[in-house]
């Protein structure tokens, strides 16, 4: 089947509900065409966000202030970790065994996570249907943490 370029236009206008006569231009076929476009992209958007399945673990950024980090000949060394986690608790627990803290035996040496809350940052993931975007850290939820509790920061 040959299609010529106007019956291409036609077909494509009549598939996005656009009504081409002579009392409209064709700037106004081309933004109803261009606006219901748009509204198509929205639609499926929402529908893939509705078809995602849930997030059951998050990632998080668990980041001890410098004061709370191990200091060595080159200065501070950070121990900043991103896991997967189901809250700031558990990715205290993650961040402390990656590290391989000591256990509660060792609380006067190593009491970060145990005793002394720690920063962790929940980081958001973006949705498949999201726009790139910058986050700001005010967009955040922030969190005072050990392994067995959390208050969210201002």
């Amino acid at each position: 089947m040959t299609v010529s370029a106007c019956d291409y236009m036609d077909y494509l206008n009549d598939a996005l509900g656009v009504d081409v006569d002579s009392e409209h231009g064709a700037e106004e076929a081309t933004n109803a065409a261009l606006a219901e476009v748009e509204r198509l992209k929205r639609v499926e958007q929402a529908f893939n966000a509705k078809t995602q399945p849930p997030m059951d673990r998050l990632l998080y950024l668990v980041a001890p202030t410098h004061d709370q980090c191990p200091v060595d000949d080159e200065g501070v060394v950070s121990r900043d970790l991103f896991v997967w986690a189901t809250d700031a608790s558990e990715a205290v627990k993650f961040w402390r065994d990656y590290y391989e803290i000591g256990d509660d035996e060792d609380l006067e040496e190593y009491p970060l996570g145990i005793t002394d809350k720690v920063r962790v940052f929940e980081c958001p993931i973006m949705p498949a249907g999201a726009t790139s975007a910058a986050i700001g850290w005010g967009d955040i939820h922030a969190y005072g943490a050990t392994t067995t509790e959390r208050t969210e920061l201002p």
